[in-house]
């Protein structure tokens, strides 16, 4: 899976509920491989095999994906910058995420692009995202 140009967003993140239920769809997929969202979690946008860009399974290589995420998410988006938010299932956002309106938040144990790289090239998904609150 080719990584996003653009460094993953960094600090707090508060989600609105509209963003925290695309959070719940993206994770619900199969396939999904990139999760873009604004400075602000009002605005997001993620891609996923299957989507208009990866035919059959497994063909999900266009190195264009991770910043169309981000283009797309700047276009519905409120004037905030998008940054990556997950690749695959693993979380790149530095920093806690939560939604007040479901109870949830999120602060990854581990929040380092390096130490999802290596664990990766050991065939290891970094660590999944949980699909509930804390």
């Amino acid at each position: 899976m080719p990584a996003a140009t653009t460094p993953p967003g960094e600090g707090p993140l508060v989600l609105t509920n509209r963003s925290y239920d695309c959070r719940r769809e993206y994770l619900s997929l199969e396939d999904p491989l990139y999760f873009a969202v604004s400075k602000d979690g009002r605005s997001c946008y993620y891609v996923y095999c299957g989507y208009v860009f990866c035919g059959t399974k497994g063909a999900c290589t266009d190195r264009f994906m991770p910043e169309h995420a981000i283009a797309e998410c700047q276009v519905y988006g409120t004037g905030f910058r998008c940054h990556p938010f997950a690749e695959g299932k693993d979380i790149v956002w530095q920093g806690e995420v939560s939604n007040a309106t479901h109870g949830w938040s999120y602060t990854p144990p581990y929040c380092s692009a390096d130490r999802i790289k290596r664990t990766r090239a050991l065939g290891r998904s970094a660590g999944p995202w949980p699909a509930t609150g804390r």
